[in-house]
């Protein structure tokens, strides 16, 4: 998917609407990641390739701002286009932490920050095994990023989720331009 963005003319700077200009078209919707995030499915990842402990890969995570955690697989669909990127993209000799725990409340797993239930699952054989393992990973290697439980002071690298941004992609025409050119402009959707 290719947004093309261009410089904004001083009256898309104001607030007037674009949309009572009759010169303006509205393209549609579509959907941004923050920069250094991919979009998979509905949602944005940030793969870290540098190993932290599972609370530190989370703190990370918050400090791109609000509304990013450690990743939370909630659909059958979510964890297919995860898995199917780090298996292309991820290190296969390592883990990689999600924002699954059950840290508080043995044996309940839950996503962090929410503590919402985990309801759909993906465990790999034999897991969750319990114990002090507390934090869930992604399995890389043989298992192909099953999930497991595993000890959250160890080092590994993690995933982080951010939801997309909608945006508005606008058309802008211009009287003084040879035909078939046109200036694109994308504004962020105010809810």
């Amino acid at each position: 998917m290719v947004v093309l963005f261009s410089a904004c003319p001083v009256e898309c700077r104001t607030n007037r609407s674009l949309s009572s200009s009759s010169r303006n078209s509205l393209l549609g919707m579509d959907s941004l990641c923050p920069m250094a995030f991919q979009k998979l499915g509905s949602r944005c990842y940030f793969y870290g390739y540098f190993p932290l402990n599972w609370y530190r890969a989370a703190e990370f995570c918050h400090s791109f701002g609000r509304g990013v955690s450690l990743a939370t697989l909630e659909t059958a669909e979510e964890n297919h286009h995860v898995k199917k990127w780090l298996t292309m993209n991820g290190n296969h000799n390592s883990g990689v932490w999600v924002g699954g725990s059950d840290n508080g409340h043995n044996g309940k797993w839950a996503w962090f920050p929410t503590g919402q239930l985990v309801s759909y699952s993906n465990w790999g054989p034999s897991q969750p095994s319990g114990g002090d393992q507390h934090c869930m990973y992604l399995v890389g290697g043989l298992l192909g990023y099953q999930w497991a439980d595993f000890h959250c002071e160890f080092d590994m690298n993690f995933l982080c989720e951010h939801g997309v941004n909608n945006v508005q992609v606008w058309r802008r025409k211009r009287r003084r331009r040879k035909r078939g050119q046109e200036r694109w402009a994308v504004f962020p959707v105010v809810p």
